[in-house]
């Protein structure tokens, strides 16, 4: 038996879409909708062509559907899916920050300066010992050593 697309999880995720940029009583609605973000028109249309496209770019169960530019609409250019933390990255409100010529939220700028530090260390630095973002992301962590 085949399936229909409204029984695929794609259409329920394509649901919640629609009423975070339609449907003003929608809680989230203000972050999308009310920021003039909508849904192109093919897949409005078709809640199928959605279910299609997003089967042929990506989908993963534990995956999230990403806007690429946060402030852009659900669109296929526009749209990827992404783990949880990469979404997170990529929200709005997320402060970019360029170092050194190299922009990104805080967590990418720790990647690429620092790769394998924790980044709550960094975190530590900037928001529990007041240091800038540049200071943090480019002063090196000391390895720690036991005292004898």
């Amino acid at each position: 038996m085949k399936l229909k697309y409204t029984d695929h999880p794609l259409y329920n995720r394509f649901k919640a879409i629609r009423n975070r940029c339609h449907n003003p009583k929608y809680k989230g609605w203000h972050n999308y909708g009310g920021k003039g973000i909508t849904i192109c028109q093919e897949w409005l249309r078709s809640p199928r062509t959605f279910v299609q496209w997003g089967i042929n770019n990506g989908y993963a169960p534990e995956l999230q559907i990403d806007r690429i530019d946060p402030n852009g609409n659900y669109e296929p250019a526009n749209c990827r899916f992404v783990t949880n933390t990469q979404n997170a990255r990529n929200k709005a409100n997320q402060e970019r920050f360029t170092i050194n010529g190299i922009t990104g939220c805080f967590y990418e700028l720790a990647e690429h300066f620092q790769p394998g530090v924790k980044a709550d260390t960094l975190y530590a630095r900037v928001y529990n010992l007041g240091w800038t973002v540049e200071q943090a992301i480019l002063t090196p962590v000391r390895e720690w050593k036991p005292r004898k």
